[in-house]
């Protein structure tokens, strides 16, 4: 089903938001200021639009501070955070809660690391409860957040509201993360208003699918529609199931604490969610001999209109329960029963962004434009090819995001915003700039490993004799070093990363080898043509896809793009170095 009543999507979530702090006076959207220093402990959290009442229905005394929404299905940006996290000043720091998405990972890390940059006291909790992808696959990509994550909201927000410090507050909130497992189902693909469902996207009328990701992901089981019996037996296994090969992530027992929190995916009438209910609690009983002390039903992280359900079981101990009952005002919580028994709507968030305070490092600057001009070239050429390989084994935006990321470096230089005198500077400036342009995965990772650069040189500027090569090298090695911390993609995962590591790694080891670098970076984007993807949307796509183009298979686009990147720099600098040497 592809009707909806709105006909205009290109402000549906504002709007969308604006109706809720109509609803919920004591809520206000994008504020003109600064709020006033906290207190207490900030929570922030946020994600793509579509999961309502997440994020902005949990926003109240005891629960989150702020939310940052991005568009349906899609993380906010980085800069949308740290404003947020500017925002809402605190003396006791803040901590900020994402589900474990690739998109949310990225922004919300490069946002963090910015506010640590800045001064700002602040830590990052990324919440994965999913257990329907085994623990093969969910230790290179990491479990994906679902319901789950308001539960981390309810109690650490009661925590921080109670008095706690930033550690207590985050060590409350990974427990609460570690000790939970959720699995969901659904009968079909949610509906996003304007766009189709295809006949191939859709489940057909006689089949469920068990596993299904927030976002209308594939699941990792389809059936035949049984009884709710069966159904809900089926869950409770993969949840429950030591036996279950590869999925059991949290152990269960009838003498733990446990909650039960039973999630509306949007679609679901609530009386059939009664019924579900019911049939999860005699299960529990009579199969697992478990009673939960704490019963949470509703809509809490849903899926547009999917017609389908979640559930989670969360392990506690006796001093949690206390904040997990302890009152909030946040319109979207649904207080947690016992077992057994006027500011205007819209204003303009104006914040002064600033500067950091940038030491220089003086670099030739004519250099330093020609290898912007070069990259700039080079990427302009090979744009229709990244583009056309991520078309076949992506979403196609590859080529574009880089493209576009490109054209405004090359705007920013003829325009002189970019001091190509002082290397840090100018690497700073191209940092925002990328930030500002490019979106997706690519540009989070391109953003956060300039932004380590940055840093390294910053760490590594004091006169230490070394040339600006070796000052260069070993900056480059710790900014790949902080990406690590935001990404599980390495070597064989067939990403970027399959260039940028080799290419790091010799330059690390001969900061003068350009020539060897380049070439190991070109052996990497090689290696990716006939490998299998283990992250990103390629990471979906029919493995034969990858073999089937001409010349021995598919090149990783995103490989591809950073190559002619690097391509770039190497041609320019040893043209410089030549000329230098026959003057």
């Amino acid at each position: 089903m592809s009707k909806s009543f709105v006909d205009d999507t290109s402000d549906l979530v504002i709007r969308s938001l604006r109706g809720v702090v109509r609803f919920s006076p004591g809520l206000f959207l994008d504020p003109t200021e600064k709020r006033n220093v906290s207190d207490k402990v900030i929570l922030l959290s946020g994600g793509g639009s579509g999961h309502e009442p997440a994020h902005a229905g949990f926003i109240g005394e005891g629960m989150l501070d702020a939310v940052i929404a991005g568009n349906i299905f899609a993380s906010p940006s980085a800069s949308q955070i740290f404003k947020a996290i500017k925002a809402f000043p605190s003396e006791k720091g803040t901590l900020i809660i994402a589900k474990n998405y690739t998109g949310d990972a990225l922004s919300f890390g490069l946002a963090t690391e910015k506010a640590k940059a800045a001064g700002i006291t602040c830590k990052l909790l990324l919440v994965g409860d999913d257990i329907s992808i085994p623990h093969k696959v969910g230790s290179t990509i990491g479990r994906r957040g679902l319901a789950g994550v308001v539960l981390v909201h309810k109690i650490a927000g009661a925590a921080a509201v109670g008095g706690a410090s930033l550690e207590e507050v985050y060590s409350i909130a990974e427990s609460v993360a570690r000790n939970m497992a959720t699995i969901g189902v659904s009968l079909q693909r949610c509906h996003v208003p304007g766009r189709t469902l295809t006949s191939e996207d859709e489940i057909s009328l006689g089949e469920l699918e068990y596993g299904m990701g927030i976002h209308n992901e594939p699941g990792v089981q389809r059936a035949r529609i049984g009884s709710l019996h069966e159904t809900v037996g089926q869950m409770l296994s993969r949840l429950l199931d030591e036996n279950q090969s590869g999925r059991s992530f949290v152990t269960f027992v009838e003498t733990d604490i446990i909650v039960l929190a039973l999630n509306n995916l949007g679609g679901l009438s609530t009386l059939e969610l009664h019924a579900i209910l019911d049939e999860i609690l005699t299960q529990l009983s009579s199969n697992y001999r478990i009673i939960p002390r704490r019963i949470i039903r509703g809509t809490l992280v849903s899926s547009m209109n999917g017609l389908g359900f979640s559930i989670t079981l969360l392990k506690l101990n006796n001093e949690m329960i206390p904040l997990l009952d302890r009152a909030t005002d946040a319109p979207g919580w649904i207080p947690a029963a016992l077992g057994n028994t006027e500011e205007p709507p819209e204003t303009k968030l104006c914040l002064d962004e600033g500067k950091p305070k940038l030491s220089s490092l003086k670099v030739d600057a004519a250099l330093f434009t020609a290898v912007l001009r070069e990259i700039s070239s080079s990427i302009t050429a090979d744009e229709p090819a990244i583009t056309h390989f991520d078309t076949v084994a992506g979403d196609g935006d590859c080529g574009e995001t880089l493209l576009a990321g490109s054209n405004a470096i090359a705007a920013a230089l003829q325009r002189g915003e970019i001091n190509t005198s002082d290397l840090i500077g100018g690497l700073h400036t191209i940092s925002n700039i990328i930030e500002a342009s490019m979106g997706g995965t690519s540009g989070a990772i391109y953003g956060i490993y300039l932004n380590g650069l940055v840093s390294g040189l910053n760490n590594s500027e004091p006169d230490t004799g070394h040339s600006t090569s070796v000052i260069l090298s070993i900056a480059a090695g710790r900014a790949l070093k902080d990406l690590f911390r935001y990404t599980r993609a390495r070597k064989g995962s067939r990403t970027m990363m399959d260039v940028l590591i080799p290419f790091i790694e010799n330059i690390s080891s001969d900061p003068s080898g350009l020539t060897e670098a380049l070439e190991a970076a070109r052996q990497g984007m090689e290696s990716t043509k006939k490998m299998k993807a283990l992250f990103g949307r390629a990471s979906y796509v029919d493995q034969g896809i990858f073999e089937r183009e001409e010349e021995g298979g598919i090149p990783d686009a995103g490989a591809l793009g950073l190559l002619s990147i690097i391509s770039s720099l190497v041609k320019t600098v040893q043209a410089q170095q030549r000329l230098s040497k026959s003057m």
